[in-house]
């Protein structure tokens, strides 16, 4: 695998999913789906370009939903590639 090199806000994010504080909620309608970063601490942030960009270099993939409903929001969970990186750069996140 190639070496990936994140930046601070990508690495943070990736170390939010591996918290699971990073939810995929899916809205139907005019709306596009978000993905929503609510830390520990309070307050939430839209990270759906960070998410993609993670998504796209194979460091996350999308968990099942949290319930039966169309709605229900989902986790996203790190792969092998993800959890591999945050144990070889655990002083960056």
């Amino acid at each position: 695998m190639p070496e990936i090199t994140l930046t601070p806000t990508r690495a943070a994010v990736l170390r939010a999913v591996a918290d699971g504080e990073v939810k995929h909620r899916r809205n139907w309608g005019r709306e596009p789906d978000e993905d929503v970063w609510r830390p520990a601490t309070g307050g939430s942030k839209k990270v759906n370009a960070t998410v993609e960009w993670l998504r796209q270099v194979g460091l996350i993939v999308l968990g099942r939903p949290e319930h039966a409903s169309m709605y229900a929001p989902s986790s996203w969970q790190l792969t092998e590639a993800g959890e591999r990186w945050l144990a070889e750069n655990e002083e960056n996140t």
